[in-house]
């Protein structure tokens, strides 16, 4: 429905896969849950988004993409609907936009060369897949800093330990 896209449309704040933001921090919660309900409807009727649901019914969903949805996830910076774009698809709003983004859960929207170069980064070529989530504590492990509160990656073996 044209008039409930546009009334929603007001609400987004912004996009950023597997993300949309609406302003609706100031709203009471029956509200809020309505115009993130009506967010995720529009956008499940969008060509190229395969499915949208709310972060908080996430768990009750057996979706074989739930832990990558949930790992996208962290109280309070979340967007207010979680989404799945098809294989290739990408936001580019322009009608001929292919490619890959790394927000998607496909292999080959989230294989990455990584290539990490100083003095405590042992030498060699290293074949193994590496895991997202573990950019994050090996930087931090380089820079002689914690890890983020929520990291859940490990430090990779190209590294090593201290």
């Amino acid at each position: 429905r044209a008039s409930t896209r546009c009334s929603i449309a007001s609400w987004v704040q912004g996009l950023s896969p597997p993300h949309l933001y609406l302003a609706i921090h100031d709203v009471d919660a029956v509200k809020r849950r309505r115009l993130a309900e009506a967010a995720r409807d529009a956008l499940r009727s969008i060509p190229g988004i395969e499915e949208a649901f709310l972060p908080e019914d996430l768990d009750a969903r057996s979706t074989p993409y739930a832990e990558f949805l949930h790992n996208s996830t962290f109280p309070g910076r979340s967007g207010a609907v979680l989404f799945r774009q098809t294989p290739r698809f990408v936001f580019d709003f322009q009608d001929d936009a292919v490619g890959s983004d790394h927000g998607a859960p496909y292999v080959p929207d989230q294989r990455v060369p990584i290539l990490l170069v100083g003095a405590e980064v042992r030498r060699g070529r290293y074949g193994q897949t590496v895991d997202p989530r573990d950019v994050a504590p090996t930087l931090a492990f380089l820079l002689h800093m914690p890890p983020p509160d929520s990291c859940q990656g490990n430090v990779l073996p190209a590294v090593g330990e201290r």
